[in-house]
């Protein structure tokens, strides 16, 4: 991969790094927008799509990811906010996908506010993609989802120290390290 010369977000995505922000509401998605149009977003307003769009090709695109994360919803034109938050969540992520070219997927996170079944669909997602060579940095604070998604965890404290921390540490050896010297959240 080309590094990035000068940094923004549209250069990073034309390089396939991608965020799931760490607030879906306010960042991530688009409240008034339809499940089908937060999926396409990132493939309309990054391809320049003009002022024709084909709803057809959308459609078709938004329900294979509605089909492939197991999105529940009555209806691909509901709004967002209809949604639970672990589907919200899914379609955050699933708009990356629809957008294709994955290399890079910054997950901040990426199970807040979402329930527990949810939340293993997700973690499994995020294994699944990490299998199929995509690179997941999952940024957390709760080091229940470190140790089950990272092969690596570094602990970032204040100030920017940084700590590599061995694959076999145990959850309670975790959390004292993020409680000792740390702002508490972990990336991986």
């Amino acid at each position: 991969m080309a590094p990035v010369d000068r940094w923004s977000f549209r250069a990073a995505i034309k390089r396939g790094i991608y965020m799931v922000p760490e607030n879906r509401q306010i960042e991530g998605l688009i409240p008034v927008f339809s499940v089908e149009e937060n999926i396409a977003l990132p493939s309309i307003a990054l391809n320049g799509a003009g002022l024709r769009l084909d709803w057809g090709a959308i459609s078709a695109v938004a329900q294979r990811i509605i089909d492939r994360l197991a999105i529940k919803v009555d209806d691909r034109r509901d709004p967002i906010g209809s949604l639970s938050g672990g589907n919200q969540q899914k379609v955050v992520i699933g708009k990356w996908l629809a957008r294709g070219g994955v290399r890079v997927l910054l997950l901040d996170e990426p199970s807040r506010g979402v329930d527990v079944g949810a939340r293993e669909q997700i973690h499994e997602l995020i294994r699944r993609m990490a299998r199929g060579g995509v690179a997941c940095l999952v940024v957390s604070s709760e080091v229940e989802e470190l140790l089950a998604l990272c092969h690596r965890i570094l602990l970032v404290g204040d100030g920017g120290n940084v700590s590599d921390i061995p694959a076999t540490t145990t959850e309670s050896e975790l959390t004292a390290m993020m409680l000792r010297g740390t702002s508490g959240r972990a990336a991986a």
